[in-house]
């Protein structure tokens, strides 16, 4: 629903029990609730009948307890009000930060992705690297900078012994990334509809990213890929051994 249909909701008395209102802007967020106020609420009523809740200070468990319903309900019944376009996510894995933590700083573990290249349409861990930047080196302080870059470079390369890659000198491939260690991080998950047929998968933006470099050549700037862009890369066909 857009903001001319919940105007229209409410003076018809057409309402649902819950409305979930999204968008950078907060002007029309407030003009609804002030809305809901003044056609639907008495003032006794205002005082113990509406609950205004905002997103980023609210919790799954408080949205489902206002809506006085039980969590599967609770999905369903939103999922069909949103003409099933609701996009719900879950943490299956790695739930325990202070646990993850560890193991990432542990020398006899190494960061990597997922599966999610198999699943685009529920997954997409394309930003994992950005998230360790980000989320677990500045946010979190597991680990020098330094170190993070490391894990993320020359550790894997050398332990799948991908030749002349992961550092930078003279004679190796230049493979760079230029970011903004106070800012770099990925961006929130959204959905496209670039497949064929229509199909959908999930995309995450890169946020604090300046320049991307393969062998030497740019690919990428602040706005995402550079249009025709030289297709730089190449398939390894040799590798070093262990």
């Amino acid at each position: 629903m857009n903001y001319k249909e919940i105007i229209s909701s409410i003076s018809n008395k057409d309402l649902n029990p819950v409305y979930f209102l999204m968008g950078d802007e907060p002007y029309y967020i407030d003009k609804l609730s002030d809305e809901f106020s003044k056609n639907l609420l008495t003032a006794e009523e205002q005082e113990f009948n509406q609950v205004t809740l905002y997103g980023k200070d609210i919790t799954t468990e408080q949205i489902i307890s206002e809506a006085k319903q039980f969590p599967f309900d609770f999905m369903l019944d939103l999922a069909l009000k949103e003409n099933l376009e609701t996009m719900f996510t879950a943490t299956i894995m790695n739930s325990d930060e202070d646990a993850v933590g560890k193991l990432m700083c542990d020398e006899n573990a190494i960061i990597s992705l997922s599966d999610a290249g198999a699943h685009l349409t529920f997954l997409c861990d394309a930003g994992f690297g950005l998230h360790v930047l980000g989320h677990w080196e500045r946010d979190k302080g597991i680990m020098p900078l330094e170190k993070a870059v490391y894990k993320l470079t020359l550790e894997p390369a050398k332990l799948f012994g991908i030749k002349d890659r992961g550092f930078i000198d003279k004679g190796a491939w230049a493979d760079l990334l230029l970011f903004d260690p106070k800012t770099v991080n990925r961006g929130p998950s959204h959905r496209l509809h670039d497949l064929p047929s229509g199909a959908s998968r999930l995309t995450t933006p890169s946020i604090g990213v300046h320049g991307v470099w393969v062998n030497g050549r740019k690919v990428a700037d602040e706005g995402g890929l550079i249009p025709k862009a030289p297709l730089s890369g190449q398939v390894i066909r040799e590798y070093d051994s262990f």
